[in-house]
């Protein structure tokens, strides 16, 4: 947990690590832009942008209304044709 500077509230950041991925997530852009400035001042990485599919999922990002969601649909679908189960 963090405190935010300005608003002073505190909020979560996640991050994901999963051998050569990282996928960070947080709800204040300015902090996230932060992390990664000091991610990148310590380790050689390169930013793809939003995220849209980590680890074989999907992942939509709905602002209006403030979720993520994720989705394994392609995958199944991949697997149910190559063990021929349609």
């Amino acid at each position: 947990m963090r405190v935010h500077p300005q608003k002073k509230e505190e909020y979560v950041v996640f991050l994901l690590l999963y051998v050569y991925d990282i996928l960070i997530a947080n709800q204040y852009k300015d902090e996230l832009e932060e992390l990664k400035q000091i991610l990148s001042s310590e380790f050689k990485m390169k930013d793809l942008g939003p995220m849209r599919h980590i680890l074989k999922m999907n992942i939509q990002k709905d602002q209006m209304i403030g979720i993520l969601r994720l989705s394994q649909q392609g995958y199944l679908q991949n697997e149910v044709e190559r063990f021929k189960m349609h």
